[in-house]
């Protein structure tokens, strides 16, 4: 989508584990850089049976005062108009639910984050 790639789990894990997966395939937990982008995601997710009304775990995080990207460290804008469940700390990363990776679009990372697909899907099966 857009100028990157993401990988849609169709597994629930915690956020500790679902960044560690997103790591593991060469990217991190989905962060939204613009509106559009956020659009993008959320309309992608809207119009596949599969994924549409599930809950997403994304990269944001609230070490304090402040949600921000884990990975870069910038500030969540509010103005993404996306609920938000729990304060970010404890027992709500514990819960568990899918996630979205966010990959730039080179080879090596889209090869990478196929082999990790094909293996959870073999896992499963």
């Amino acid at each position: 989508m857009g100028q990157n790639c993401y990988h849609f789990s169709n597994r629930d894990f915690n956020w500790k584990s679902s960044a560690s997966l997103c790591r593991g395939m060469g990217g991190h937990l989905v962060e939204f850089n613009t509106i559009e982008e956020s659009q993008d995601v959320i309309a992608g997710l809207m119009s596949d049976a599969k994924l549409k009304g599930k809950n997403f775990w994304t990269g944001g995080l609230n070490p304090g005062l402040l949600w921000i990207w884990a990975s870069s460290a910038r500030p969540v804008h509010q103005d993404t108009k996306q609920p938000v469940i729990g304060d970010g700390r404890g027992e709500d990363c514990g819960s568990r639910q899918r996630y979205i990776c966010e990959l730039t679009v080179d080879d090596e990372s889209a090869n990478r984050i196929e082999r990790t697909a094909r293996l959870l899907i073999d896992k499963k099966n």
